[in-house]
């Protein structure tokens, strides 16, 4: 199944995490975002990051079954 997701995903120009529950706990202590999915947006210019975690929101902001989609500094 693992397999199948990173293939799937392997399209997106990202860095992926598949894992498992505990792992998911650890990533949340260490990064300190407790959600299902997590996309992270990291650089040195804050109006890039800022406008491109817009444009990663309102995309997903159109997939069916989403909720409480959110930007966080």
């Amino acid at each position: 199944v693992i397999t199948d997701i990173r293939t799937r995903l392997s399209v997106l120009p990202a860095n992926l995490s598949i894992g498992a529950p505990i792992s998911h706990r650890l990533d949340h202590l260490l990064s300190g975002v407790r959600a299902p999915l997590v996309f992270k947006v990291i650089g040195d210019d804050l109006p890039t990051l800022r406008r491109l975690a817009t444009a990663v929101r309102e995309q997903l902001l159109n997939i069916p079954g989403l909720a409480d989609v959110q930007l966080e500094k």
